[in-house]
């Protein structure tokens, strides 16, 4: 536990006895979680998991933290998302239908712009009732809800993981936490340990990088892979840097090469094999087993056809086929619709062949279809390479 209490005290800026402290806690939390169904090293290997999860909105990320220079090729990259879009909308929506309520159950702080200053109208946990003060200038938190009038939506979750108290209940939900991932392959300089990877992006590192599909990077990161783990899971640091260069330790071409690499086997499927994979997945969701979070897969594939989006935020998007749909036991529609996400430059022409960066989901089931009916296989697409061989050119229509 020490080595692992050190290096958590070094990207994270807390005492090695705090830490000790605080995981010695967690352990006993994770291990109540699972029932005592983990023992010895394999509960501390999950816990080290989890802990490593719960500190990253803490990690000091400047230059003294320890950043690991890493080469990566860049195979995709996921469309940035608001992680606190949901949350705020939630409680945005309760403040609509009714305002009182809304304050009286702590889910948001109003502000109210008056000639004399602003109003603000929130509720008082100890004193179990609202209150309301003048104040200066309304929060940062707070966007506008009517004329002159706004809301900060709150964190009224009392507790959190396992039970435990929640230290941000009561604080207002920050105006957004972008962040986005970076799928590839990566090597740790002088490692020669190449392994499938991904990368997380934070912040305004979610919205400002300069990053490209299909192109290899020297990148400061912050480890965060699991012991024992045949994948790299990095995160950023604050101020990313990204530097590209020429590396490609195959000798062809490098998605080419890569995907017959025993090592990222367990990425490569076939295009008629993802809807197995897409029920695996969901049934491990259900039953809380599911570690995969936000991972992608690595699928071959032709493409049928291409459209062009003329909206904005609506994605490009395409079908695509393959021949391992048609010959299982359960024979799988054709021409599966894939979403592409906007990092993506579209340069080949239908009926190119392609290695697909993507993970799966689902299309929503027709209107009239019973209920409980699941819709029909679809990928989200993070990243495209057509194989020089089997490219066309593209053409708009």
């Amino acid at each position: 536990m020490s080595e692992f209490v050190d290096k958590m005290s070094a990207l994270t800026g807390k005492s090695v006895e705090n830490l000790t402290a605080e995981f010695s806690d967690f352990l006993e939390v994770v291990n109540r979680q699972f029932e005592g169904r983990l023992e010895g090293d394999e509960l501390a290997s999950k816990a080290e998991s989890l802990f490593r999860q719960k500190c990253r909105s803490v990690i000091k990320t400047n230059e003294s933290s320890g950043a690991v220079p890493v080469m990566m090729f860049v195979s995709g990259i996921s469309d940035t998302q608001d992680k606190m879009r949901w949350q705020r909308s939630k409680a945005i929506d309760v403040y609509k239908l009714n305002p009182n309520k809304a304050i009286m159950e702590g889910r948001v702080n109003e502000y109210t712009i008056t000639d004399k200053g602003v109003m603000k109208r929130s509720f008082d946990q100890a004193e179990q009732e609202v209150v309301e003060t003048m104040i200066k200038e309304r929060s940062p938190n707070s966007e506008e809800a009517d004329v002159l009038v706004f809301v900060a939506p709150v964190d009224n979750q009392p507790t959190g993981f396992g039970g435990k108290p929640n230290k941000n209940f009561g604080q207002e939900l920050p105006l957004n936490k972008f962040s986005c991932y970076v799928h590839g392959v990566a090597e740790i300089e002088g490692s020669d340990d190449v392994r499938w990877t991904k990368f997380m992006l934070r912040g305004k590192n979610a919205n400002e990088y300069k990053i490209e599909v299909n192109k290899s990077y020297k990148l400061g990161v912050i480890n965060m892979t699991d012991k024992g783990s045949e994948e790299y899971n990095f995160i950023d640091t604050d101020d990313l840097v990204a530097e590209e260069i020429e590396w490609n330790p195959f000798e062809g071409e490098f998605m080419e090469e890569v995907i017959e690499m025993p090592f990222i086997q367990d990425r490569v499927y076939a295009l008629g094999d993802m809807d197995e994979v897409l029920r695996t997945m969901e049934a491990d969701k259900d039953a809380g087993t599911f570690k995969d979070w936000n991972g992608a897969f690595l699928v071959e594939a032709d493409v049928s056809r291409i459209f062009i989006s003329d909206k904005p935020n609506v994605s490009d998007r395409m079908f695509v086929d393959d021949d391992s749909l048609r010959w299982g036991e359960d024979e799988v529609e054709g021409n599966i619709n894939v979403w592409i996400s906007s990092p993506n430059k579209i340069d080949f022409g239908e009926y190119s062949r392609l290695l697909i960066t993507c993970s799966p989901s689902r299309n929503r089931p027709p209107r009239d279809a019973p209920e409980g009916t699941k819709g029909s296989l679809q990928l989200n697409a993070h990243g495209l390479f057509a194989f020089a061989k089997y490219k066309t050119r593209f053409e708009q229509e």
